[in-house]
């Protein structure tokens, strides 16, 4: 009886060391695949890792590619504009001095038609230097210098200056400079009534004020 019980207890200890065997193995495979699975899952990461950072440096590198080739067109545009800036100073600096030799030659031109308006002036004055000279009579002097004057006249006249008319006429002061004032009933108010120095003007231009008197 007691050795039926004994190996009843033994068979019970046997089961009990049987399943806990059993399920320490199960424990054990489940702690393998576990880390299989954690192993698998790290590769997996690693791997999805590793992918997303070749995308990222294929898309730096297109996008490096494409500064660089936006750099190269600003150069090309800048070069192209430089040469177009130097171009337009070379172009302006010729045709500054153009200008100036175009100035000068214009000067003197002007000077020299001038200088032959006058000439036949000269002329006259030297005749009648050498009538005073050899004692013409005081006549043939004063027809001489009237012949001057009315030559000077003209070439005034050829050159466009004018003389400023003004005696008895309203004073102007765009044309006219007063030096003197009167107070004479004769008179309308503001008018010229004496020039001391004529004026003279070339179209709109005063080349000369005309120096007179104004009464009232």
């Amino acid at each position: 009886m007691k050795n039926n019980k004994k190996h009843s207890e033994e068979q019970t200890e046997s089961i009990d060391i049987a399943e806990k065997k059993e399920e320490t193995d199960l424990n054990s495979e489940e702690s393998v695949k576990s880390v299989e699975s954690g192993i698998n899952g790290e590769n997996a990461n690693e791997k999805s890792d590793s992918g997303k950072t070749n995308e990222e440096m294929e898309v730096q590198k297109a996008e490096i590619e494409r500064l660089k080739a936006e750099l190269e067109n600003k150069s090309r545009s800048c070069d192209e504009y430089f040469e177009k800036l130097q171009r337009i100073a070379a172009e302006f600096d010729n045709y500054k001095k153009r200008v100036a030799k175009e100035r000068e030659s214009y000067y003197g031109e002007v000077l020299a038609s001038i200088a032959g308006t006058f000439l036949p002036v000269l002329d006259n004055l030297e005749r009648a230097v050498k009538f005073a000279c050899s004692k013409e009579s005081a006549e043939s002097m004063k027809e001489g210098i009237e012949l001057v004057l009315r030559q000077f006249q003209e070439a005034m006249k050829n050159l466009e200056i004018e003389y400023i008319d003004c005696v008895g006429k309203e004073f102007d002061p765009l044309f006219q400079e007063a030096v003197m004032h009167i107070q004479d009933e004769s008179y309308g108010p503001n008018i010229v009534v004496e020039e001391f120095q004529k004026g003279y003007k070339y179209k709109d231009k005063v080349i000369r004020y005309s120096m007179v008197k104004v009464a009232n």
